[in-house]
């Protein structure tokens, strides 16, 4: 991971393998024992998993054994201050819900891999992850954030490369983007190219993802340097 900074603008560029491997995360994750079983806000999170054929409970999250997949996590009440990569695993997660943790503090990278979250709920007092500025727009990176008495809902995220094409934005070449989170995009080498900016021939599918998270002033410069400035990239 490489972050980069001028006084105005961030760059952070981590270099990851997309094969991903189920690990403890996913327990860990589901069996906090930080958190409040008994709450208002768990049952309704159980109500809304058990609308599912199929779908379980599995400690605090919801799971679907047909898929071995947990596409929900209640983490509620479970008074956590930094969820970091705590969720980095749980790539399926499509609702979660991260409220009345007073003390909580996150980043962009946090949510980084979650591409089928379609809701997150939390405090009405954090704002919905993932947004940047460029030059006068703000670009919000959900379709809609419906606030209510004291929680806000981020609902469906944008298409960040949908976005990223309107600044005429593109990928280096041999690569191409994908979503990859709230505000997050990849540009991921195409099959048989790698290496730095996927410049090199390969005859093995490495599947190197460039894999960046922009916070700051302006997209477009951090964008631009991220591009042409290799001195500031490492592997």
């Amino acid at each position: 991971m490489v972050l980069w900074m001028d006084g105005f603008h961030i760059v952070q560029i981590s270099f990851m393998i997309l094969a991903r491997q189920v690990s403890s995360s996913q327990q860990d994750v589901c069996s906090l024992d930080s958190c409040i079983s008994t709450n208002a806000s768990s049952k309704e999170f159980v109500d809304h998993c058990m609308l599912t054929a199929g779908n379980q409970m599995k400690g605090h999250c919801c799971f679907r054994p047909s898929s071995d997949q947990v596409t929900g996590i209640d983490l509620s009440y479970c008074n956590l201050k930094n969820i970091k990569s705590l969720l980095h695993p749980m790539t399926n997660v499509m609702r979660l819900n991260l409220t009345h943790n007073p003390n909580l503090t996150y980043e962009n990278t946090s949510f980084v891999g979650l591409t089928k979250l379609k809701m997150l709920i939390l405090d009405k007092s954090v704002d919905c992850p993932g947004q940047w500025h460029w030059f006068n727009t703000t670009w919000k990176p959900w379709k809609l954030a419906e606030y209510e008495k004291h929680t806000v809902r981020c609902l469906n995220q944008t298409d960040t490369c949908g976005q990223l094409k309107e600044f005429n934005y593109t990928c280096p070449a041999h690569s191409e983007c994908e979503n990859n989170g709230p505000g997050s995009f990849s540009c991921r080498c195409e099959h048989g190219w790698g290496g730095y900016r996927c410049m090199r021939k390969t005859n093995h599918d490495v599947a190197l993802t460039i894999s960046a998270s922009i916070t700051g002033a302006t997209l477009f410069l951090s964008v631009l340097l991220w591009a042409t400035q290799r001195r500031h990239v490492q592997f």
